[in-house]
């Protein structure tokens, strides 16, 4: 591919494809993009959604987003400082995508139309997912994750040919960590309400700052930024400060 640092991932069955540029080193970038296209041959393949699929995006691409940056993580493929900042990385964008405020139902029409249409999914499910993996522990008293969620999601799809749809992940949603995090997820999706991160996704060390910018640094549209950080560089020493993650 021409360029510098170019990449495209795309699933295929029981593989993926990749388009790279000559010059393309391995670095935490390509690391995500290849976790990403490795993890749909249980999101996509494997558990299926309903069409309009556009509709799902933000699970099957969000999800996806998640858990390959958190199964680089766990397999000591990527520090934490590179997880932290990628993450951070996903909430900038996110806050200054010109799309962040509409309903999910557009990407139907637009998704295949516009570069930031295309990754609102991608951005809109990974703090989904984050925040519903801190809701459910909490709602769990510690006991359950969203492992837990994709596990049972994963079991129905093979057993009892489940098909996920929004009707039944809501349902999902509400069952694992209660109303308050499904209201939190459906006005976001269906009325545009911009997502917040949960202070505690991270787990207990570290904290959510709000940082504010301008597009045009003097002037133009400001942008609230959400950036998290850690409490107290000694409480990294806490094996509890990373609980959440696994």
């Amino acid at each position: 591919m021409r360029g510098s640092n170019v990449q495209i991932g795309t699933p295929r069955y029981n593989s993926y494809s990749l388009c790279l540029s000559s010059d393309r080193q391995i670095d935490y970038r390509l690391k995500v993009l290849i976790s990403h296209e490795t993890f749909h041959n249980w999101l996509g393949s494997k558990i299926k959604a309903s069409n309009p699929e556009e509709l799902l995006y933000w699970f099957t691409e969000g999800f996806s987003e998640f858990y390959a940056r958190l199964i680089l993580l766990r397999s000591n493929l990527i520090t934490f400082d590179e997880y932290l900042d990628g993450y951070n990385k996903v909430l900038e964008e996110y806050s200054k995508s010109p799309y962040r405020f509409e309903k999910n139902e557009i990407l139907v029409n637009n998704y295949w139309t516009d570069k930031d249409y295309n990754r609102l999914p991608f951005l809109r499910g990974d703090i989904i997912a984050h925040n519903l993996n801190s809701a459910i522990m909490n709602y769990s008293g510690g006991k359950k994750s969203l492992d837990d969620f994709m596990y049972e999601i994963f079991n129905r799809s093979k057993y009892e040919s489940f098909v996920v749809s929004s009707g039944n992940i809501y349902n999902l949603i509400r069952f694992y960590s209660g109303e308050q995090t499904l209201s939190d997820i459906t006005k976001s999706l269906n009325s545009g309400i911009l997502l917040k991160p949960y202070q505690d996704a991270l787990g207990p060390c570290f904290t959510v700052q709000t940082e504010n910018t301008k597009k045009y640094w003097l002037f133009g549209e400001e942008f609230e930024i959400p950036k998290y950080v850690v409490r107290n560089e000694k409480e990294l020493l806490n094996k509890d400060c990373f609980s959440v993650l696994g």
